[in-house]
């Protein structure tokens, strides 16, 4: 039982195709939720959401897109103690 959040950021489709497989794998452990994500469509409340994360980018050393960083400075910011959303290792 986990929520798993799939983020990726796909230039052609191709990291798309494969976040969409690392999804339904997920998916296919029994009682295991997933959220297949943009990165760009993604917010603060999906990474306190989840228990895990797997995240897919292109190789192609593209520059970070506007808000990645202040995405999940936001939602760390945002976590209260012992509201079951601290990181889990």
């Amino acid at each position: 039982m986990g929520k798993i959040l799939v983020l990726y950021d796909s230039q052609s489709g191709n990291t798309r195709k494969m976040a969409e497989q690392v999804a339904a794998g997920a998916s296919s452990a029994p009682g295991t939720e997933v959220r297949c994500l943009q990165i760009d469509q993604a917010g603060p409340e999906d990474l306190l959401w989840c228990d895990g994360i797997a995240l897919g980018g292109s190789g192609t050393n593209a520059p970070a897109r506007r808000g990645d960083e202040s995405t999940a400075r936001s939602a760390a910011s945002s976590h209260r103690p012992g509201d079951g959303a601290a990181a889990r290792n």
